[in-house]
């Protein structure tokens, strides 16, 4: 019984999952990272001076970036649930 359990737990987690799923995660962690980016800076003291990890969106070229850097999350993610609705469509659920 406990042999069944253990084999059950490690197939489920190593699992292959759809590609729907993987851009899905994908997509969102590049979003929440974006997010994060923009709204924290975090600062280093050291004895040459602080080090600066900053993502401002104050103009120019850090802007278009953060747009096409969300807009191609939001991509991901759209076509990620989109396979996985056709995926379950397919497999009759």
């Amino acid at each position: 019984m406990l042999n069944y359990f253990f084999r059950s737990a490690i197939d489920w987690v190593f699992r292959l999952r759809s590609l729907g799923y993987w851009l899905v995660r994908t997509g969102a962690m590049l979003l929440t990272v974006l997010v994060i980016g923009l709204t924290i800076g975090i600062r280093i003291p050291t004895s040459r001076g602080p080090i600066v990890f900053d993502w401002t969106t104050s103009g120019g070229t850090s802007e278009a970036i953060s747009c096409t850097l969300a807009g191609v999350a939001i991509l991901l993610i759209t076509v990620g649930l989109g396979l996985i609705i056709r995926d379950a469509k397919r497999e009759g659920r």
